[in-house]
């Protein structure tokens, strides 16, 4: 099992308490660019996990409810499927 850098660990927990990339870089001494990379590190994780949810939900043959910006998936079941 990988374990995370302490810097991407840092990353999350200044994301969570609501706290920009700039601000969470100036509190622990890290490079700006540092941080930048672990949140899109982060983005692409959360896509790669939505789109498989969605391909699947597609696959079952429920329409495509794709969020372009939420981490939430919406999807209207018919009746008689749940």
């Amino acid at each position: 099992m990988m374990r995370a850098p302490q810097s991407y660990k840092l990353t999350v927990a200044g994301l969570i308490a609501g706290l920009g990339v700039e601000d969470i870089a100036c509190r622990h001494g890290l490079d700006v660019s540092l941080i930048r990379r672990h949140v899109e590190a982060m983005r692409h994780s959360t896509k790669e996990k939505r789109d498989i949810l969605a391909d699947g939900l597609v696959a079952a043959g429920l329409p495509d409810c794709r969020p372009e910006a939420t981490l939430y998936m919406w999807q209207r079941v018919p009746e008689g499927m749940s």
